[in-house]
């Protein structure tokens, strides 16, 4: 059964400056190839939401997305719903993450 995904706009917004950024610095090519990571991530999420590894907030998850493993997706389970939540950065400082385990 595949869940209903629905996204936040923390995440909506996070995913277009980053494709806007990769569009500008690398190309066309990269940005489309990160935006079809990224959907097929979260296609694979919503037929399979259990393969993510907790955070330090009760209920959110996260996976690895992108060419390099560079983004982090955080995403929570509500009813029949996928909530992305939102992606950040591995490479910043973890401690301005509000999704880190200390």
């Amino acid at each position: 059964m595949a869940f209903q995904v629905i996204i936040k706009s923390r995440f909506a917004n996070r995913f277009k400056k980053v494709s806007k950024y990769l569009k500008m610095e690398f190309g066309s090519k990269a940005a489309n190839d990160f935006y079809k990571l990224v959907i097929d991530k979260i296609d694979l999420l919503a037929n399979r939401p259990n393969i993510g590894s907790q955070t330090a907030i009760a209920g959110v998850k996260s996976v690895l997305v992108g060419r390099g493993r560079q983004n982090k997706l955080y995403y929570k389970l509500s009813k029949n719903n996928l909530v992305i939540l939102d992606m950040k950065d591995t490479r910043l400082n973890p401690k301005r993450n509000r999704f880190y385990k200390k």
